[in-house]
């Protein structure tokens, strides 16, 4: 964005003679963008003003932004989808496995060596 009018002013009057004269050349407050977002910084007012055309080119930008990001999400769906169906098959053959096998196998207890004396 080439089309940017930065305004910054330590006085309300002042700040507001520099916007009017700004929506006289043609000019909007951009309310997307967190950095031409009108700010107060203590006394100090701070705001980025952009041509009314160029408005129009970014909301065309984030649609197509948009339409990528429902692409990927298809894609995400069908990854998700795709290893549900694989995570399905191992636990059934696991089951089967554990299903066979019918006798547990069982441990004996730890050995360990005599207990220390007191001495």
């Amino acid at each position: 964005m080439t089309n940017v009018k930065r305004i910054e002013s330590y006085g309300l009057y002042d700040f507001c003679q520099d916007i009017e004269a700004a929506f006289k050349e043609g000019y909007v407050f951009d309310f997307d963008t967190n950095e031409n977002f009108p700010t107060a910084y203590g006394t100090m007012l701070t705001c980025g003003l952009v041509k009314a055309g160029e408005k129009v080119a970014e909301v065309a930008e984030e649609t197509t932004e948009t339409v990528t990001e429902t692409e990927q999400t298809e894609e995400v769906v069908q990854n998700t989808e795709q290893s549900t169906e694989e995570t399905t098959e191992v636990v059934t053959e696991e089951t089967t496995k554990v299903e066979t096998n019918e006798t547990p196998e069982v441990k004996e207890p730890a050995k360990r060596g005599p207990k220390p004396k007191n001495k």
